[in-house]
């Protein structure tokens, strides 16, 4: 219901007016959701982690490899 383009009124003041918190009309109306193929890696380092924990970045990039 807001309109972005115009000129006369502002964002602002039409967040008033429709009685809407002003960072809901800036946020993205879509969240953005993981890729599958995230989700999958994620769940890799999450199993080596709880295996070893003292892992740094080199040893988790090594055995995602």
């Amino acid at each position: 219901m807001v309109e972005r383009d115009n000129n006369e009124i502002t964002i602002k003041r039409q967040a008033d007016l429709l009685n809407v918190n002003r960072t809901s009309v800036y946020r993205p109306s879509q969240e953005k959701s993981e890729s599958e193929e995230n989700v999958q890696i994620m769940h890799q380092i999450d199993e080596i982690y709880m295996k070893h924990p003292y892992f740094g970045y080199r040893r988790m990039m090594d055995r995602l490899h």
